[in-house]
C-alpha cells in the first residue's frame, strides 16, 4: 500500500510539472541586456523590451503611449538598470561605480536621463525621490529613419582610444544617446 501511495505522488507530481511547463507562454515585454567594456569600465543594461504593437510611443496628446514631459521607467515591467564597474562621467555629471535605475522624460527637443540610486522601486515612479537622484542629464533625441518595433539599448560610439562611448535608446522613430566618459587611470 506504502509503494503506491508513493507511485501516485511521484506521478502526480510529474503530471503538475507538466502541465505547468506546458502554460508557459512568452512574456509581453521579454528581458534584454547588454554589455561591453570601455577602457577599462565594464557597463552593462538590463531592461524589459516593451514592443509598439501598432501604438504611437513619444508625443503629446491620448494617443501617444508615453506622453512628453512625464517620468517614464525607460522600459517595461521593474525598469531598466545600467551597472558601472568604475566611476564615470555621463553627460559631464560625476557617477560614482554602482547599479542605477535609468529613468527618463521624454520631451520633443530634449530628454532629461536620471541615474537612481534605489532600485528597489522598480518602475513606480510616484516613489521617485530628489535624494536618490545619483545624476541627472539633459540629452538631445535624434529622429531615426527606420522603425524599431521592440525598445532596444545598445552601448555605442566606442571611441578610438576608449575612453568614451554612448548609451543608446532606441525605440520607435527616436534615438537618445548618453555620453558615458570612463577614466583610463588604474
Amino acid at each position: 500500500m506504502k509503494i503506491i501511495k508513493m507511485t501516485f505522488a511521484v506521478l502526480l507530481m510529474l503530471a503538475s510539472i507538466t502541465t505547468i511547463a506546458q502554460d508557459k507562454k512568452p512574456m509581453p515585454s521579454p528581458a534584454g541586456s547588454v554589455s561591453t567594456t570601455v577602457g577599462f569600465t565594464d557597463i552593462s543594461i538590463n531592461y524589459f523590451r516593451p514592443q509598439m504593437k501598432g501604438r504611437k510611443i513619444f508625443g503629446s496628446g491620448d494617443g501617444y503611449l508615453l506622453q512628453y514631459d512625464k517620468l517614464w521607467r525607460a522600459g517595461a515591467n521593474s525598469g531598466t538598470v545600467v551597472t558601472f564597474s568604475d566611476g564615470v562621467k555621463v553627460g559631464g555629471k560625476d557617477l560614482p561605480a554602482g547599479e542605477y535605475l535609468l529613468l527618463a522624460t521624454p520631451g520633443k527637443s530634449n530628454w532629461t536621463v536620471l541615474f537612481y540610486k534605489d532600485k528597489s522601486i522598480g518602475g513606480n515612479m510616484s516613489k521617485v525621490e530628489d535624494s536618490n537622484i545619483a545624476a541627472k542629464v539633459t540629452v538631445s533625441p535624434t529622429k531615426l529613419g527606420n522603425t524599431i518595433e521592440v525598445l532596444t539599448y545598445n552601448i555605442t560610439d566606442i571611441s578610438k582610444d576608449s575612453k568614451s562611448a554612448n548609451i543608446e535608446l532606441a525605440w520607435e522613430n527616436t534615438s537618445v544617446k548618453i555620453p558615458v566618459v570612463v577614466s583610463l587611470n588604474q
